[in-house]
């Protein structure tokens, strides 16, 4: 290793140690270990919007309706939001995982509250979903004779029909495919926030 000027140590602290370095240091305001949960939750609050407002704020592609009937639902509406989270650098969605199973907290613009995985879920689906219906207005819009024009017409009902399959969750079959999509939002919020506290 090479040996150091001891002056030029001293200079090099002395431009680290500003007097608010110093200031925030005797206040305990810098800490090298990492915070809590509470601390970083607390912190997070007041860089992020409110859950709702930061779900509303999801936008789809053109050609999303597309993009679901090709990649299927899980993986579109996993897709969507996973790549919504990692757009943003700061999420009111926190998750934690504990002995009896895994929990969300949200911010809900005044406090972190828990949810289920299931909750987060059907109100993501459900946006995202009442998202897809507006694309569908658009393209009734850019095709004002869909009723009449029977290719247009068939194309719609599919649509119509492909769209009310994606959002139901009822069947066993379905209730794998929301636990599938759980997991994947679960994973990527998680792996967000595991190194910060």
């Amino acid at each position: 290793m090479e040996n150091k000027n001891p002056q030029d140590v001293a200079n090099m602290l002395a431009n680290l140690l500003t007097p608010d370095v110093i200031n925030k240091l005797l206040e305990g305001k810098i800490t090298t270990k990492k915070p809590t949960k509470k601390q970083y939750l607390e912190k997070l609050a007041e860089n992020v919007t409110c859950f709702n407002t930061f779900i509303k704020n999801i936008e789809l592609e053109d050609d999303a309706i597309e993009t679901l009937k090709q990649i299927g639902t899980v993986n579109f509406f996993t897709s969507t939001i996973i790549n919504y989270i990692f757009e943003n650098e700061h999420i009111p969605i926190f998750c934690s995982c504990m002995k009896n199973g895994k929990r969300y907290q949200i911010y809900n613009g005044e406090k972190w509250e828990f949810k289920t995985p299931d909750a987060i879920t059907t109100i993501v689906t459900t946006t995202i979903y009442l998202k897809l219906m507006k694309k569908l207005k658009i393209w009734e819009n850019d095709n004002p004779n869909f009723l009449t024009n029977e290719e247009l017409r068939d194309k719609w009902t599919g649509i119509i029909d492909f769209l009310n399959k994606s959002i139901k969750f009822e069947t066993d079959t379905e209730k794998v495919k929301n636990k599938k999509i759980n997991n994947k939002i679960y994973n990527a919020i998680y792996n967000i926030h595991k190194d910060n506290y």
